[in-house]
């Protein structure tokens, strides 16, 4: 089996994804079929990542040839690491239920890839922000809790060359090359980040919030940056209500202004009047209802 993965931006910590698999071809002579994953934000559907596997039938015992040769020298550094008992446990979070045996343990191909990643990424000073691709192929045969798994690193130019094998048995299971770069791109994380967060508290711990406001809000804030984010606030739809970062359905209410000009509106250091005359603040849609704002921003006025 071969990866490879093309980042669209930075993975979150946490998200709702939408996975779309497709067959972009079958090939009966070379015994492979190759399939396409695009992942997005379920809320947004902004692209996160796509994700091309190739399955394909090795003859048993046949080692695996590189996914892209490494330089023809001595690696840059070698790296052992001692697989534990709980990386048995990453077959979960690859989803291969199939293998969830616990009383045959073992590390899959998916867990070794994310295991050697992040070592290479921490050894080779850099971070995961400046990843833009990834190609793996897999070995055959499976690493076991107690495995040294042996990776063998070399750097060149962009490209950063691995290739792991398990001490024990002397199989490789893993070649791969990570393509770094500029093209992903950190987050920005705004000022008034804070302020979206206590609102999503306020409208799911208040259900009179939607009675009193009845409103979709989205809220447009240039950062120091330069970079506008977008959030949406539905203060309106008991099945739907909350803050979404993002762009997502039709708002009755837009409001564009500077990150810190809205910190400081909702907490109470710039008078919404005074945003208004000094041209801070322009709303678009129902005015009225930018009044109601209030409703949804009285906790964060201590801060």
């Amino acid at each position: 089996m071969s990866v490879y993965m093309s980042l669209h931006q930075t993975v979150p910590p946490s998200a709702r994804l939408l996975v779309k698999a497709s067959i972009l071809s079958v090939s009966e002579e070379e015994a492979r079929v190759e399939i396409e994953e695009a992942i997005t934000f379920l809320e947004s559907g902004e692209k996160l990542a796509t994700i091309v596997s190739t399955l394909f039938v090795t003859p048993p015992g046949q080692d695996i040839t590189s996914a892209s040769p490494p330089p023809q020298r001595k690696p840059d550094f070698v790296l052992r690491e001692k697989l534990s008992f709980f990386s048995s446990a990453l077959h979960r979070l690859s989803g291969e239920f199939g293998r969830l045996d616990t009383s045959k343990p073992a590390v899959s191909n998916l867990g070794l890839l994310g295991i050697a990643t992040k070592a290479v990424i921490k050894n080779s000073n850099n971070d995961s922000h400046s990843v833009e691709t990834l190609t793996a192929l897999f070995g055959n045969g499976l690493a076991a809790p107690g495995n040294t798994l042996i990776t063998k690193i070399w750097k060149d130019k962009n490209d950063i060359f691995f290739v792991c094998k398990i001490r024990e048995t002397g199989n490789i299971v893993l070649s791969s090359v990570l393509k770094i770069g500029t093209g992903v791109q950190v987050p920005t994380e705004l000022k008034s980040a804070i302020i979206f967060r206590i609102i999503e508290k306020t409208i799911k711990a208040d259900p009179t919030v939607i009675e009193k406001v009845g409103a979709i809000f989205r809220f447009n804030l240039t950062a120091s940056n330069g970079e506008v984010v977008s959030y949406t606030v539905d203060a309106k739809n008991a099945d739907t209500c909350g803050v979404v970062k993002g762009k997502v359905g039709k708002p009755d209410c837009t409001l564009a202004m500077k990150d810190e000009d809205y910190f400081d509106l909702a907490t109470g250091k710039l008078k919404p009047m005074t945003a208004f005359s000094q041209g801070k603040i322009k709303v678009t849609g129902n005015l009225m209802l930018a009044q109601k704002l209030t409703t949804l921003t009285k906790a964060p006025a201590k801060l």
